[in-house]
């Protein structure tokens, strides 16, 4: 517990509707910690304690929930082909970096191609994901 001139302080995260959180922080009064919200006009949820890494939660329904892990191999070698392909499921609007290009997802990360070499796709952290690397051969 951590207090503050002899009180408990009242730990919290400030997010935006899309559940991402935005700040992390305590107060010593419940009063406090609402006005914060108001100065950024935040939504408030109270917590139990201090949160390790912020960047691994978002808040959904009123509750602090874990970000998830996209489903894809770190690495996967396909034939450059132009037929062969490696895709995977990224949340709809999850920013997605290929080829030094900013992308927004619509739902799936799906690569062909036909010219060989190595590729990368980040996925950025979105509201409800992890970030994750991931390296394309294509041989």
């Amino acid at each position: 517990m951590v207090y503050h001139e002899g009180k408990e302080v009242i730990w919290f995260v400030l997010h935006k509707p899309d559940g991402s959180i935005v700040q992390h922080g305590n107060a010593i009064s419940e009063e406090e910690a609402n006005e914060q919200a108001d100065l950024l006009d935040l939504s408030i949820l109270p917590v139990e304690s201090q949160l390790g890494d912020v960047r691994d939660w978002y808040v959904s329904a009123g509750a602090l929930t874990r970000k998830q892990e996209i489903d894809a191999e770190e690495e996967y070698t396909i034939a450059a082909d132009g037929v062969a392909e490696v895709s995977f499921q990224v949340p709809e609007g999850t920013p997605i970096i290929f080829q030094k290009a900013w992308h927004l997802s619509d739902g799936e990360f799906a690569f062909t191609t036909d010219t060989p070499g190595d590729y990368e796709v980040k996925i950025e952290t979105g509201a409800t994901t992890l970030s994750k690397r991931v390296i394309i051969h294509a041989v």
